[in-house]
């Protein structure tokens, strides 16, 4: 019986970033459109740098899961994010470990299905009600950069 030949993995493509800043005016810029924007053109899984720290984009929901929840213990968040920490704190963006998991169990029925339907329930009614004050002519400036 003869071994299968070597599977050759190809890296995975991203978006081409600026000299020096990589990707970050990108995220600054509609951090939402950035991410959505590279999954859709480049796949699951995104090589991205921000300021020559390299960073992979996972999107597709069973890679999260295995980052996030199967293998969390696995990954280490890297020292241009722990730096952060001072000023947006130890919560769930820069905390690892057992820390980290108490902190997600504690945030976790926020998130539940039912707690989730009654949020876009008011953020609708809240959409509805501001929209009704609209008058025809009025103008609305755009909140984007």
């Amino acid at each position: 019986m003869t071994a299968a030949p070597p599977r050759i993995v190809r890296p995975p493509s991203g978006p081409a970033g600026q000299p020096i800043l990589g990707h970050l005016r990108g995220v600054q810029r509609d951090f939402l459109s950035f991410v959505t924007r590279c999954a859709r053109e480049h796949g699951d899984l995104v090589p991205l740098s921000f300021a020559g720290q390299p960073a992979l984009l996972v999107s597709h929901p069973e890679l999260v899961e295995e980052v996030l929840v199967a293998r969390n213990q696995d990954y280490v968040k890297g020292t241009s994010l722990q730096r952060t920490r001072s000023f947006i704190g130890n919560g769930l963006v820069v905390s690892e470990g057992e820390f980290w998991r108490r902190q997600r169990r504690l945030m976790q029925p926020a998130f539940r299905r039912d707690r989730l339907t009654a949020y876009g329930r008011d953020m609708a009614g809240a959409a509805t009600r501001w929209v009704d004050t609209w008058r025809d002519g009025d103008v609305r400036a755009s909140t984007r950069r």
